[in-house]
């Protein structure tokens, strides 16, 4: 192979900057010793070229570079090229190699140089793996070194200097680059210097009103282009960054609290030389100082600060005195002023209070000289009292014009205050009202119940609440006439003739706000009774519901019933089922605590007929008609109810229905003469779903040909099933309801039909088309170990193999000569391949055996795979 040179390598030095990105090559194959002139090429990127023809053949290869020139680190790339033959009976091998070394080129990178600190020197230049370099750094100070990367002190901070980098290959004739001098000067380590702005004798002012901000400033740092500022204490918010770099910036306390703030300066080289800056201080409020109110006092009164603050000034009518002084004070018609003050570094704050000393003196209430009642909502009363400058208490008082009066705007008993002065001078006067509500509660008692016999005599009294004693108003008919009474009580007779009387009793009642009235009903049942009861019209079977009506007069209080089959009753209005046909006597003895009486009524019950149907088939599916078959005398009438929510059928005898899918109870009921008497059979339905069958398939993607493909069955509902295959492939057995069947490469239709125990059967089919790797092992016949490139090295090929789990050779005399483990197929390395050899010793020409084992792509394995080859010299 490259037919340029007749070689079986080749080695290109390559420029990744000035060289393209691709380089073709010219192989030139030749056809081996044997077989039908098949070859196929691996050109070691992942491609392949099948090669046809008994004489040598030129083909070209063009490689792309961009991913390598893309790679820093990596200065070598080999690509491995194999011609092999693809028929099985002629094993033929030949390797050859193409090495392409990439030109290193120098690129040096002053990290950081620093003044009285280690500067670091990177060297970033690209392809230093893969081949042997040689570095060269010189300084403009004379300091050489041949490490890849450095670092160094410099002694002179005020002079400028340059570095600049030479990388030598010990291939491709010893190519050299060299880079530009970079030039750069020391930088020093930052000095701090910084401050606190706003503070107040290292106070800040924390105040509701105030501007609790503090401006922190480290521009004046020299060298320095990081900071950290350290708020340590309480609460704060930055409120604004005067600089982009935080070397000034304002924050706003948010408690009082005390703080320290420090901030270093840092740069490339380190932290600043001279420490950090650092200050504390206090966030203060104003100070708090309040006076106990004193009220107004009366006579003499002794006057003594409370709660008095340590460090406050306290002043009586401009005079100063002590927290624990006791000072008399005399009757003034002039105010006493008490002032207090306190100071800190924020400011002073005061607070004041002021009273009188009054003489004492007796008040009057003179607008209401007696306590009193009203009506309520009537004409308010005007407040007045023998002084003036008072208080009048509040409830449903109000002042109008200056003046107060009482509104009687709620029922009730209230007391009406006044008070004037204050403390020992206060004096007070009280008055009664008792407001009344619009009306009295008018209410009529009994003496008895309120349901009586004719003739009955019944004694009422007077229960009413809030009204005038001595007057009552009496009516005990409608329209009647009315009787006053100053009495408690009254009595009166009444009469009922032959059903119940009701009258209604009134009472009117008074007071000053006007009359109340009251009802009371009473009940006046007659002497006698006349029991009566009804029942619906119309025929009545056994079990049938038979509903009486009592209808006596006037209404009874209680009921017993005889139905004639020895059940009795004690309900109003019961209800009765008899068990079998027959006549029967049903009586009736109804009474209340006046009378009782008797009744007496025939029923008879007739014999019902008895329904007969049956359902065509076993099993119905969704959609599908159901008949049914009406087996009773067909002189009887009938109903059909299919239990689907539809009208039921009283047409057909034999009716067909369709059903959605479900479960139902049909019933029919069968009528002689008249609907009452009826009865009724039921059979239940079961409507099957339509199935809607459905599948999906399951193989692995790395499988090898004839691969396993299961078939995933999501047919819900479903208990039979039978799949059918495009190349005639066929489930034989009805309950396979997942079959893993084994498939080549290529189309298929596959249809799966199911149904439920054999009924409402369906079918859905899909295209399906599998593209499957051959596995196969290729086992060369022969190789030669004669260093030609051409099938040196022993080991086996094929498509879709993952690994050769293990290989053995032996000798005519089952000796092992050789053997290797998890190895790629087709490796011509060392390890991975036999050199025909043995402890370093060539082994003669002649016919070896194997045995290996291999692993497929879809991770299956092989069984142990044997055969003979020749080692060929």
């Amino acid at each position: 192979m490259f037919s340029d040179d007749g070689s079986v390598g080749k080695r290109l030095c390559w420029h990744p900057q000035n060289d393209p990105l691709s380089y073709t090559v010219k192989v030139l194959a030749t056809p081996g010793k044997c077989g039908s002139g098949k070859y196929e090429i691996q050109w070691g990127d992942g491609t392949t070229t099948k090669v046809t023809g008994d004489g040598a053949q030129e083909l070209t290869k063009t490689y792309n570079l961009t991913s390598y020139r893309s790679n820093e680190a990596s200065g070598l790339m080999v690509y491995n090229i194999f011609i092999t033959s693809t028929d099985e009976d002629c094993p033929d091998l030949a390797v050859a190699r193409l090495s392409i070394n990439k030109i290193p080129i120098a690129v040096p990178k002053v990290a950081a140089a620093c003044e009285d600190v280690v500067s670091t020197f990177s060297n970033l230049s690209p392809g230093r793996s893969g081949q042997t370099l040689r570095w060269e750094w010189t300084f403009s100070d004379g300091v050489t070194s041949t490490a890849g990367s450095l670092t160094r002190r410099f002694t002179d901070p005020d002079q400028e200097y340059w570095v600049k980098l030479k990388v030598t290959s010990d291939v491709c004739n010893g190519a050299t680059s060299e880079s530009e001098q970079i030039a750069f000067k020391l930088k020093k380590l930052p000095k701090t210097s910084a401050n606190v702005k706003e503070l107040n004798n290292g106070a800040l002012c924390f105040t509701d009103d105030s501007d609790s901000t503090l401006v922190l400033d480290a521009s004046a740092s020299s060298d320095a282009n990081r900071f950290h500022w350290s708020i340590v204490g309480g609460k704060y918010k930055v409120a604004q960054l005067m600089k982009p770099d935080s070397s000034v910036m304002k924050i706003k306390m948010l408690e009082s609290a005390d703080f320290r703030i420090s901030i270093t300066p840092r740069n490339e080289c380190g932290a600043a030389s001279n420490g950090e800056f650092s200050t504390s201080f206090q966030a203060l409020p104003l100070p708090e100082i309040s006076l106990v109110k004193q009220p107004d006092g009366c006579e003499e009164l002794k006057y003594r600060l409370l709660s008095a603050r340590d460090g406050a000034v306290y002043m009586l009518d401009g005079r100063t005195i002590s927290p624990d002084e006791e000072i008399t004070l005399p009757v003034s018609t002039k105010e006493y002023i008490v002032t207090g003050s306190v100071t800190n570094a924020c400011g002073t704050r005061m607070d004041s209070d002021s009273f009188y000393v009054h003489p004492k003196a007796p008040v009057e209430i003179t607008s209401l000289p007696l306590d009193t009642t009203i009506c309520y909502g009537t004409n308010p009363l005007p407040l007045e009292a023998s002084r003036a400058g008072g208080q009048w208490s509040q409830q449903n008082v109000q002042v109008i014009a200056g003046k107060s009066f009482f509104y009687p705007n709620s029922a009730g008993d209230f007391e009406v205050s006044y008070q004037v002065g204050t403390g020992l001078c206060l004096s007070s006067a009280t008055r009664r009202i008792n407001v009344l509500n619009e009306l009295a509660v008018a209410s009529i008692g009994l003496d008895e119940a309120d349901l009586r016999c004719a003739p009955a005599r019944i004694v009422f009294s007077n229960r009413s609440k809030g009204n005038e004693a001595g007057y009552s108003l009496w009516q005990f008919e409608e329209n009647g006439p009315e009787t006053e009474t100053a009495s408690d009580t009254i009595s009166h007779v009444f009469n009922a003739a032959d059903q119940e009387a009701v009258y209604t009793v009134r009472l009117k009642v008074r007071n000053v706000c006007g009359v109340s009235e009251a009802t009371r009903v009473v009940k006046i049942l007659p002497s006698a009774i006349k029991p009566l009861f009804t029942l619906p019209a119309g025929t009545f079977c056994p079990n049938s519901t038979v509903a009486f009506q009592d209808a006596t007069v006037p209404a009874p209080n209680h009921w017993k019933w005889d139905f004639g089959d020895a059940q009795i009753s004690n309900v109003a209005n019961p209800e009765h089922q008899y068990g079998k046909a027959g006549t029967y006597t049903v009586t009736l003895e109804a009474g209340n605590q006046c009378a009782t009486g008797k009744v007496s009524h025939v029923v008879e019950i007739q014999a019902p007929p008895t329904p007969e149907f049956s359902i065509a088939g076993d099993r119905a599916c969704d959609g599908e008609e159901v008949v049914f078959t009406n087996n009773t005398d067909t002189r009887y009438t009938f109903a059909w109810d299919f239990g689907d929510g539809s009208p039921p059928d009283e047409v057909n005898f034999n009716p067909a229905h369709t059903f959605s899918q479900g479960e139902y109870k049909v019933t029919l009921t069968i009528f002689d003469g008249a609907k009452e008497c009826s009865t009724k059979k039921e059979l239940p339905v079961t409507i099957a779903p339509v199935l809607q069958p459905a599948f999906t398939v399951e193989v692995a993607e790395q499988a090898c040909e004839p691969a396993l493909v299961k078939f995933v069955n999501q047919t819900p509902g479903g208990d039979r099933w039978r799949w059918e295959i495009s190349d005639g492939t066929k489930t034989t057995t009805t309950n396979v309801k997942e079959p893993l069947l084994p498939f080549k490469s290529g189309g298929y239709t596959i249809q799966l039909t199911a149904s439920k125990n054999g009924a409402c059967e369906a079918s859905t089919d899909q295209s399906l088309s599998f593209d499957f790797v051959k596995c196969n092992v290729d086992i060369p016949q022969a190789f030669t170990p004669n260093g030609d490139q051409h099938g040196d090295r022993y080991t086996l090929f094929g498509d879709g193999i993952d690994r050769i789990i293990f290989m053995r050779i032996r000798n005519r005399w089952s000796e092992v000569v050789y053997e290797m483990a998890d190895v790629p197929a087709g490796s011509q390395s060392a390890g991975a391949s036999w050199d025909g050899t043995k402890n370093g010793k060539d082994l003669p020409a002649d016919m070896y055996v194997f045995e290996a084992k291999v692993r497929y792509r879809d991770q299956t394995e092989s069984d142990v795979i044997r055969g003979n080859f020749y080692l060929v010299r």
